[in-house]
Formats: C-alpha cells, sequence, structure tokens
C-alpha cells in the first residue's frame, strides 16, 4: 500500500509542478505540446482513480466481491494510466514528464526493470526529477527480494541503498527520510546476512 501513497504524491506534485504536467527542458511545437499535455492529464486522472479504486477495495475487505470489483477497477485506471502515458511518450520521447508518468506506472504493475529505466532517463532528461530516487530505490528492493541468489541480492541491495542515500543527501528535510534511513539500515543488515 505504500507504494500506491508514493506513486499518488508524486502524479500530484508532478500535476501541480510549477511548469505543469509539460515541465521540463525539451521544446514540442504547439500541437504536439497540447496532445503530450492532454494526455499526462487524462494519465493523472486515470492514476487517481487507480488510486482511490485500491484505497475503496481495502475498505471492502468484508467483502470479499466488492473488493475485488475495486482491486479490478484499479487495474482497469492503472493500464488506461500507463497506455496514456506511453502515447504522449509516443510523440515526444524527450519529455521528462512522460518518461516520470511511465516509470510510476510500469513500479506500480510490478515492472522494475522498465520502471528504473525510464525513472532514470526522466531524471536525466530534467535532474529536478530526483524524487524518482525512492522509485528507482524501492524497485531494487524489489529485484533484491525477487533475486536467485546471495550475490545477486546483494547488488540490488547496494543499488538501492545509493539510490535512497543520493535522495537524502539531496533532500534532508523531506518527509520520507526517517523512513528511507530505516530502510537503509534494513538492507545493510541484510546484506551483512547474505553469505
Amino acid at each position: 500500500m505504500r507504494h500506491v501513497s508514493i506513486c499518488a504524491i508524486f502524479l500530484i506534485a508532478a500535476a501541480t509542478a510549477g511548469c505543469g504536467i509539460l515541465g521540463g527542458p525539451t521544446k514540442m511545437d504547439a500541437a504536439t505540446a497540447s496532445q503530450v499535455d492532454a494526455l499526462l492529464r487524462e494519465a493523472d486522472t486515470e492514476m487517481r482513480y487507480s488510486v482511490e479504486s485500491e484505497r475503496r477495495a481495502s475498505s471492502y475487505a468484508a467483502d470479499p466481491e466488492t473488493a475485488q470489483m475495486f482491486t479490478k477497477a484499479a487495474k482497469l485506471h492503472l493500464q488506461a494510466a500507463l497506455d496514456k502515458s506511453y502515447a504522449a511518450y509516443n510523440l515526444e520521447q524527450n519529455w521528462p514528464m512522460s518518461n516520470k508518468f511511465i516509470a510510476l506506472c510500469e513500479a506500480k504493475m510490478g515492472e522494475s526493470d522498465k520502471a528504473i529505466r525510464f525513472a532514470e532517463r526522466a531524471m536525466q532528461l530534467d535532474p529536478k526529477l530526483d524524487d524518482l530516487l525512492d522509485i528507482v530505490g524501492s524497485e531494487y528492493v524489489r529485484k533484491g527480494i525477487n533475486a536467485p541468489g546471495a550475490s545477486t541480492k546483494k547488488k540490488y541491495y547496494r543499488r538501492a541503498i545509493d539510490a535512497y542515500q543520493t535522495f537524502i543527501r539531496r533532500h534532508p528535510d523531506h518527509a520520507s527520510v526517517p523512513y528511507l534511513e530505516s530502510t537503509v539500515g534494513y538492507l545493510q543488515d541484510e546484506i551483512k546476512k547474505l553469505k
């Protein structure tokens, strides 16, 4: 559930950032910019619906049929958000926010490699999007948990630690710093246990 709220916070922040949804360094012609803007706004709306549907599903734990309906709705809205994000990306691949939206959606879908790739690309295109380091770290943790051997687990945990520590250095006053610091400590302990 924590991933849901992080994704929602990042998407809401993206929608209300100084330059709006289309914030970033790339120049587009007006028609393309308008299309990309419309697609990313639709993706943002779909992601909000997905988050709300997940929240409702969890509130109906005593009613499995209703919970299942909301869970299905959440997945459908998430897929719609991803589709809209890719459509925007296909119009302009160097637009940071398209890459960010794809990263957030892919992370939510459990596609760690894609989430990491698009998050890193978004940060390369616009260094101000370094809030995605949290997503990168989380996805490396996921990859580490699912890794087959100790050396691979260590590698992914170290990458997660690097992403989290970079985020902490850049944003020492951010509300998630205590959580990230405890996660770093936990991952360091896990690395020590692995042989």
